[in-house]
């Protein structure tokens, strides 16, 4: 196995917990490995799976985590079942679109995202424009709220929980 001295491109990485247990084990898929906007560090984008878990999310790791002993536990073999005729990034286009199925996974809401309401106000379930809620009860307590708008701007509803809205899917 190669020696790194951060995460690489379409490999895998295993993080052992305190137990050093199979059952222990943070895995990491890297997908690429890009420098930071300041040119000081590198990043590493990609998929993990927590320990007793069999779901996979996106995640960006920086030198700080390579450093908590992650090991390279890529197969020897350049398709394994696990990840079959992978290859390593290599253009910007390959990049740029891992990036994007990453940010469309995370379902971010941006500033006038379509959304769908599905919260418990049967009444108001369709499709607003949301904006973050800049109120200072919000702002208060931390908490990510948004305020729902009609087709012409007009606020609808107000503090609007995220686990509340999902946003549209255009076909």
């Amino acid at each position: 196995m190669p020696t790194n001295d951060f995460f690489a491109a379409a490999r895998s990485f295993a993080l052992s917990g305190p137990t050093r247990s199979p059952e222990d084990v943070t895995v990491f898929q890297c997908e690429y490995v890009a420098a930071s906007p300041k040119g000081v560090a590198p990043v590493a984008f990609g998929f993990v799976c927590e320990p007793g878990s069999d779901d996979w999310r996106e995640t960006i790791l920086t030198a700080s985590d390579w450093a908590r002993g992650w090991e390279d536990v890529t197969p020897d073999s350049p398709t394994t079942p696990e990840r079959p005729h992978r290859r390593p990034l290599g253009d910007a286009e390959d990049v740029a679109m891992v990036f994007a199925d990453m940010l469309d996974a995370a379902e971010l809401i941006w500033p006038q995202t379509l959304v769908m309401y599905h919260g418990n106000l049967p009444d108001y379930r369709a499709l607003y424009f949301a904006d973050v809620c800049v109120c200072p009860s919000c702002a208060s307590e931390n908490r990510q709220a948004y305020t729902l708008r009609s087709q012409d701007g007009i606020p609808v509803l107000d503090h609007v929980g995220r686990e509340s809205i999902t946003p549209a899917r255009i076909l």
